[in-house]
């Protein structure tokens, strides 16, 4: 991040210096408590605000992260880092039509800019039921990622395994087991990928693969409850009973489960 001048003097430096550590490292409480001391002389507001909204976010406190973030932008308009911030304030606080009013704001200055697409897809799809026109933003994100840093990879990971459950949802399953596939070979230590390829080749009549994925996934969380309740739901398909059963004792009490009612109640009767 850039090291910014201060009006407030040493102190002022050092505590915004110690709230950014601490928000690099996702520790919002802390950061939070370093920033809020940072006293009125310190010359760069609107980032102050942003970094304090940011923390009340990942704190659940979006009422005030939205006040904090608004504050921003009347210190400085322009910074599209605080309408991407803010859009993710109102979608987490349900304020939907919010949320995309503040996305559009910076596909309109920047058609490219980065998880602008995404964002936009993911409220197209889940909240106003555009599966096509989620698609297509999503491609657009797809087109502008490039590879130069971790978190630019994960991005492109993430975007595949959106435009996957989409397709999963409209039931076209290779068209998702695809997207998948793309997912993990750009990030192939994330459980829930594994999870999802998993349920998309079971939907292509080959539990046999999806039962590697659903053991791949739980390698690397054991404590991954869902994939237990496919996975049993796997065996008993294939007509392995005692691991079916072995798997459901160990979820059975947990709520909710991801399988319907009807394979919920078969496993049930299969291991009474």
């Amino acid at each position: 991040m850039i090291a910014l001048l201060l009006l407030g003097g040493n102190e002022d430096a050092k505590n915004f210096q110690e709230g950014e550590r601490f928000l690099n490292e996702n520790q919002h409480a802390q950061a939070l408590e370093c920033f809020l001391k940072v006293s009125e002389a310190y010359q760069d507001r609107a980032l102050l605000y942003e970094y304090m909204g940011i923390c009340r976010v990942g704190l659940l406190d979006y009422d005030n992260a939205i006040i904090d973030l608004e504050k921003s932008l009347l210190y400085d308009s322009t910074r599209l880092t605080v309408y991407i911030n803010l859009g993710d304030a109102y979608y987490k606080s349900g304020n939907y039509e919010k949320a995309l009013q503040q996305f559009k704001h910076v596909k309109e200055e920047d058609p490219k800019y980065k998880t602008v697409n995404y964002n936009l897809g993911i409220i197209y799809w889940k909240e106003f039921n555009k599966p096509e026109l989620a698609l297509e933003l999503l491609e657009q994100e797809l087109e502008a990622a490039t590879l130069d840093a971790k978190d630019a990879i994960e991005n492109k990971a993430s975007t595949y395994v959106l435009i996957g459950q989409i397709y999963l949802n409209l039931d076209s399953a290779d068209r998702c087991l695809s997207a998948f596939d793309k997912a993990i070979e750009l990030v192939n230590d994330e459980p829930f990928y594994f999870y999802l390829r998993g349920l998309a080749l079971c939907s292509l009549g080959v539990p046999e693969d999806g039962l590697k994925d659903m053991n791949r996934a739980l390698e690397l969380n054991k404590e991954y409850w869902d994939v237990y309740f496919l996975r049993s739901f796997i065996f008993l398909e294939l007509g392995d009973t005692l691991n079916a059963c072995s798997d459901f004792t160990k979820v059975q009490n947990r709520i909710p489960s991801p399988l319907s009612k009807e394979n919920l109640d078969q496993i049930k009767e299969s291991c009474q």
